[in-house]
């Protein structure tokens, strides 16, 4: 583990009855105590929804956080860490404008989710362009993977076993996530986009509902340790999210808590001094092949469950990593900057 902080595990990209979801708080976060949640991130269709009720707070013993997400037809944004409601703004460059404004952080939602009509899930890409202030992207999103998967042919099979039709963050995604991340902190997480559904045939498997995705693709946040009070820790999370300091994995393939990257003591979100001393290096709970990334090519391979990766100069790095070939846990960018 890292001196001095704590690993948070949670659920982003969540909605409830405050919008077009099915469980009401109480529910939501029952399920993510089940699963054994840190944390949850609700953030329903253009409402503040819980959050104007409430504080950021635990419930269950989860913390939860509340934002919302921003629905047009340029796209949807996620928007966490502001006051009051979520306001009606003209278009999607001022939802990013105003985010930046009241110091929020705005998050791209499933940018190139292309949704699925055999299963009533419409498109719903980033339409907006590379708006300059948006501070962050949904890197990977178990909704919008599962519905590219779905075929006449095997609807029923990944019904019954959605994790199977996954193919991980799209390669455009991560290109976006890459380039971004080269000029500043730029986070990446996975998120769910649950809702809970409950039409058939839906219901029937118990397909997308929080029990059933809460333990499945979750973001890993390092923190320093929390207080027990709902508004002290969700700034707390908040700052990590910003930077991206952690990691989102598809948990349900294999456990990843207790994993670690960095570049010699800094962990990714930090920015690390180059020299020659200076290493990257990984401990995952579970053997893996992994791939060492730099602005976006692969400069490096390794196999197991430590690894050691020398430096090709000052850039931006990231880990992915492979569990019996498939995609399993991605980590936000380590900035090596060179000694001026």
């Amino acid at each position: 583990m890292t001196a001095g902080f704590v690993e948070l595990v949670g659920s982003i990209h969540v909605h409830t009855i405050k919008s077009d979801g099915v469980g009401d708080l109480k529910r939501v976060a029952r399920a993510a105590r089940e699963a054994s949640l840190d944390y949850v991130v609700v953030t329903d269709h253009d409402t503040k929804g819980y959050g104007l009720e409430h504080e950021a707070c635990y419930v269950d013993g989860v913390l939860c956080l509340f934002g919302a997400e921003a629905t047009l037809p340029e796209g949807h944004f996620v928007v966490l860490g502001f006051p009051g409601e979520l306001p009606h703004l003209d278009g999607m460059a001022s939802y990013v404008r105003w985010a930046k404004e009241v110091g929020a952080l705005g998050i791209v939602a499933h940018p190139h989710g292309g949704g699925n009509a055999r299963v009533r899930v419409p498109g719903k890409p980033w339409r907006a362009g590379r708006l300059p202030d948006v501070g962050g992207i949904e890197a990977w999103s178990y909704m919008f993977d599962w519905t590219d998967a779905v075929r006449p042919l095997t609807t029923l099979k990944h019904m019954l076993r959605p994790d199977d039709a996954l193919s991980g963050p799209r390669p455009e995604t991560l290109a976006w996530w890459d380039e971004r991340a080269a000029e500043g902190p730029f986070p990446g997480i996975g998120a769910l986009d649950v809702h809970g559904l409950r039409t058939l045939p839906w219901r029937l498997f118990g397909l997308m509902s929080y029990e059933r995705l809460f333990p499945t693709l979750c973001t890993h946040l390092w923190t320093p340790p929390l207080t027990g009070d709902g508004r002290e820790d969700a700034a707390t999370l908040l700052d990590a999210l910003r930077i991206g300091r952690g990691f989102f994995a598809l948990d349900s393939l294999a456990c990843s808590r207790g994993f670690v990257f960095k570049a010699g003591e800094r962990l990714p979100g930090d920015n690390a001094l180059l020299s020659k001393s200076l290493k990257l290096a990984l401990e995952s709970p579970v053997e893996a092949t992994w791939q060492l990334v730099k602005g976006g090519k692969v400069v490096g391979l390794a196999e197991g469950r430590e690894a050691a990766f020398g430096l090709s100069g000052p850039g931006v790095y990231r880990v992915e990593g492979y569990v019996r070939g498939r995609p399993w846990l991605f980590t936000n960018h380590v900035r090596v900057v060179a000694d001026d």
